[in-house]
């Protein structure tokens, strides 16, 4: 009975996907026991795929195929009779294979409300080592911000995190992770949902008192999101912009007006309303117009000839006068005012003013 002697086995070094053969030749009586481990772990191809373990009389041998760099550590033989126990270790490295980054988990779609908060998680295959991950929303590249948070969580994880998502950010995140050789990419699609809020006119338009020919305005401010469509309609008819009517809508401010270039005494007592609508509802509001015929001077366009009667005759005066609104007329006889009685009277046409004398 004796103790066991080794010869061999030595460490390796090796490219990624390549075999790793130990070979040991172990003597000692009785015939001993052999074990392999790999980093503290006892290897058995029952455990591992990967794992080929031989012997042939005194000769042993380890083959670990396809190695990857999982493999690399501390490969110790153990040889064990009743004699005792006796170990050597050695070393096998394994080389990364390098390729471009290959994403294990990727991107997917997103869909939130406009304030709401977006993340994205992402992992890629081993090696890690020398690899750049960039995250690109909408072409423009994502930095660190108040808003937005971007993270490396190791071990080939990265995430990046939006605080509070905003409408503009709707489109396409994109992550690329670039190696010495060559990128990957991973796209998703990014809808942010508008805060909605049914539209509400907060200053509605108001009466409005005009001269015919004058240009007449009716304005008001509106709210909503989406940003509403704003309408205009006199009596019903939708009005449009021409060389008559002037319509406008400020999106940014929300501020909507018309202009009517030249109001019509056949627009007096129209009513002028304000639709607003947007996919939450719809408001509206009234005004009304009101035309009033221009004002003219009073003017005597046809003025009364000379009479002359015998006494007893009754006799008649008339004159044609115009003015707006409608002016008063006072007959003077020598200097006195006439006052209608029995033997005088006036009276107004819509064409002229009369006075009849009996």
């Amino acid at each position: 009975m004796n103790g066991c002697n080794f010869a061999g086995p030595n460490s390796l070094s090796i490219k990624e996907n390549d075999s790793a053969e130990f070979r040991v030749e172990i003597t000692g009586k009785p015939k001993p026991t052999v074990k392999w481990s790999l980093n503290g772990r006892e290897l058995s191809p029952s455990l591992d795929s990967n794992i080929i373990i031989k012997s042939f009389d005194e000769v042993y041998t380890l083959k670990i195929e396809k190695a990857n760099v999982k493999h690399a550590g501390e490969v110790v033989v153990t040889a064990e009779n009743s004699a005792g126990m006796i170990g050597k270790e050695v070393v096998l490295k394994v080389e990364p294979d390098l390729m471009k980054p290959v994403f294990k988990t990727h991107l997917i779609d997103r869909s939130v409300n406009e304030g709401e908060p977006l993340r994205w998680d992402v992992s890629i295959e081993r090696p890690y080592k020398g690899v750049t991950v960039k995250w690109f929303l909408n072409g423009k590249e994502l930095t660190s911000s108040e808003n937005v948070q971007i993270s490396d969580d190791g071990e080939g994880k990265y995430h990046v995190t939006i605080s509070e998502a905003k409408p503009e950010m709707t489109g396409t995140l994109v992550v690329k992770a670039t190696n010495s050789c060559g990128t990957s990419e991973s796209h998703a699609s990014v809808e942010v949902k508008p805060f909605a809020c049914k539209p509400e006119i907060t200053r509605p338009p108001q009466d409005h008192i005009v001269e015919e020919n004058e240009t007449v305005k009716f304005s008001a401010i509106v709210t909503g999101k989406p940003t509403p469509t704003v309408s205009w309609y006199m009596d019903g008819k939708k009005l449009e912009n021409n060389t008559e009517i002037g319509v406008k809508f400020d999106e940014s401010t929300g501020k909507t007006s018309i202009k009517i270039f030249q109001a019509k005494l056949s627009d007096s007592g129209k009513k002028i309303t304000l639709k607003v609508e947007n996919t939450q509802g719809q408001v509206e509001a009234n005004a009304m117009l009101t035309v009033n015929k221009k004002s003219e001077p009073p003017s005597i366009v046809s003025e009364m000839k000379s009479r002359q009667v015998n006494e007893g005759e009754t006799v008649s005066f008339s004159v044609k006068v115009t003015g707006y609104p409608p002016p008063e007329v006072t007959w003077f006889h020598n200097g006195e005012p006439i006052v209608p009685d029995g033997y005088v009277q006036t009276f107004c046409t819509k064409k002229r003013n009369d006075q009849i004398i009996d």
